[in-house]
């Protein structure tokens, strides 16, 4: 193959775009890769990190430790030499460095997964919808089970996508094992696993319906593909099951986990809490969800059209029923996992919603171009709006704290 070819398929428009943006989120957090580690932080590299290997499989004294995490940075420091907390404390950056690593893989899979079902306009705002939000660029470095947990969560779900897509039996192992890493990493992470196998169930459901009113086109391989789906699923979540082995008790049944009665209001409060922070000062989101729904109740014939946004509808406020459901007190910081699938849903109704005006002048390009525009001159000035906040707490002796 000829070099021309080769530079041809890789400096296409594309690829192009997609650099631009990478670029775009490298100088948003250029500031924060040599950024001291806080008490947080420390407290898991000093106890489930820096000691022996046995200790962060049987040790879980508080749920700081997000087991699979502090093996993978356990296994990466050893591998880049450096031996102590001492150590690292003066080169912060060498673990950030694997953090960002970890959050470009989210966005190039946010990416492929958004471009594979909806397109490349769509997947494009995805990301900058994504690079943008204030909760996604706070975590994205944070030595903590975090961004590890939405890599692995967004892994997932494209799984799901190309196992239905292909039907390959050995993907139904991968998704096990992906599952089995999502929960072993947070068991909170338990929450979006079960939303994303109640979707299936539902969508088994439905080829069900199909099948007894006698609509038998394709039905039978859609719901043979679903259940493998289900098994897959179920098979990675009693997996993660083994791996907690010597720790369950005090995963699933601690003082921080249980079930201790909170309201169904406090639950609502927390989702539309959650949702404000993803928004981070973009309010013109709260027209796109409004405009959505005047759409849906004018289309409501056409359901057909809206299925893919009722999907990611439910991937997004159904962990937080499951709370309510148990009645724990979970923190916003466990739902940080959901901003690619808010992202991804915040684009898709800015299509849906917009549609008409961008095929009659045809502005995909330059709507993306005004929405990145936008999107980093707001994350600016939240930025140093929550820079002012910091400044009055440490006046005042105050302490806030949440994903903001």
């Amino acid at each position: 193959m000829s070099n021309k070819r080769i530079n041809d398929k890789i400096f296409t428009k594309e690829n192009s775009t997609l650099f631009i943006l990478l670029l775009v989120y490298s100088i948003l957090q250029l500031k924060n890769i040599n950024l001291d580690f806080w008490n947080d932080e420390v407290y898991t590299l000093k106890n489930f990190v820096f000691v022996p290997f046995h200790k962060i499989i049987t040790d879980y004294h508080v749920p700081n430790n997000h087991v699979f995490f502090s093996i993978i940075t356990k296994f990466y420091l050893k591998i880049i030499g450096i031996n102590s907390l001492y150590d690292l404390m003066d080169r912060p950056w060498s673990l950030r460095l694997l953090m960002l690593l970890i959050s470009y893989f989210t966005i190039l899979l946010t990416y492929l997964l958004s471009r594979n079902i909806y397109g490349k306009d769509i997947a494009f705002l995805c990301i900058v919808i994504l690079i943008t939000t204030i909760p996604y660029f706070n975590f994205c470095l944070q030595i903590r089970g975090y961004m590890l947990s939405t890599f692995l969560y967004v892994s997932l779900l494209y799984s799901v996508w190309i196992y239905l897509k292909s039907k390959r039996i050995r993907n139904l192992f991968f998704i096990a094992l992906i599952t089995a890493l999502l929960i072993y990493t947070m068991p909170s992470n338990l929450y979006f696993t079960l939303s994303l196998l109640f979707v299936i169930c539902l969508c088994l459901l439905k080829e069900l319906l199909s099948l007894i009113k006698g609509q038998t086109a394709n039905t039978s391989d859609k719901i043979k593909a679903y259940a493998n789906l289900i098994f897959s699923i179920i098979s990675g979540i009693f997996l993660s099951f083994i791996f907690y082995i010597f720790i369950f008790q005090k995963v699933f049944y601690n003082v921080y986990v249980i079930g201790n009665g909170h309201t169904i209001m406090s639950k609502i409060i927390l989702l539309f809490t959650v949702t404000d922070y993803f928004i981070s000062g973009r309010y013109f989101f709260y027209a796109l969800m409004a405009g959505g729904t005047i759409l849906f109740l004018k289309q409501f014939r056409e359901i057909k059209l809206w299925s893919p946004i009722f999907i990611l509808i439910t991937l997004y406020i159904f962990p937080f029923i499951l709370s309510t459901i148990r009645g724990d007190g979970s923190p916003d910081r466990v739902y940080v996992i959901l901003i690619p699938v808010f992202s991804l849903l915040i684009a898709v109704l800015f299509y849906r919603v917009l549609t008409p005006l961008i095929k009659r002048l045809s502005l995909n390009h330059i709507l993306i171009f005004i929405m990145l525009i936008f999107c980093v001159i707001t994350f600016c000035f939240e930025q140093n709006k929550i820079k002012r906040h910091i400044l009055s707490d440490i006046k005042t002796e105050g302490r806030s704290q949440n994903i903001y």
